[in-house]
């Protein structure tokens, strides 16, 4: 019997603390209450088009916090056709859209932006925001010469 005790007063303590560092682990990795919380993306991250072709893109907002968003507004100044907007978003939930840009002039990077609020409490806002880089190459480097 002593060596189940010695075992019990040695262990117990060690094994109480383990439990107490998990619990805690666990209960901080999971999500905060009332987060307000929301991703973009624009794919591709990078193209490479040629010059006059059409840049296309899909852009994705995804409500990445626990608590109901609204209004929510998508905007791209140098592809306005990527624009877009909701009146709210469920957690977890999200949207894409299917956009694209005709005949670009030069090489450049785009941003996107979302701001949304929260959907019980306006006065909460958030934003965020994703780049996208669109390579244009001259045609006439990829065009045979044609030979008089």
């Amino acid at each position: 019997m002593k060596n189940i005790e010695r075992f019990t007063l040695l262990f117990l303590p060690i094994f109480l603390a383990l439990i107490l560092f998990l619990s805690w682990t666990m209960l901080s990795a999971q999500a905060e209450p009332n987060a307000l919380e929301i991703s973009i993306s624009k794919n591709p991250a990078t193209q490479v088009i040629l010059s006059g072709e059409t840049a296309y893109f899909t852009v994705t907002v995804t409500n990445t916090g626990s608590v109901k968003l609204a209004n929510i507004v998508v905007t791209d100044t140098l592809a306005p056709e990527c624009n877009f907007s909701m009146d709210s978003m469920s957690p977890g939930s999200g949207s894409s859209i299917f956009c694209s840009l005709a005949n670009p002039p030069a090489t450049f990077t785009n941003t996107v932006v979302v701001t949304a609020e929260d959907f019980d409490s306006p006065e909460n806002k958030i934003s965020n925001s994703a780049e996208s880089v669109v390579i244009i190459l001259d045609k006439k480097l990829f065009l045979p010469s044609v030979i008089k």
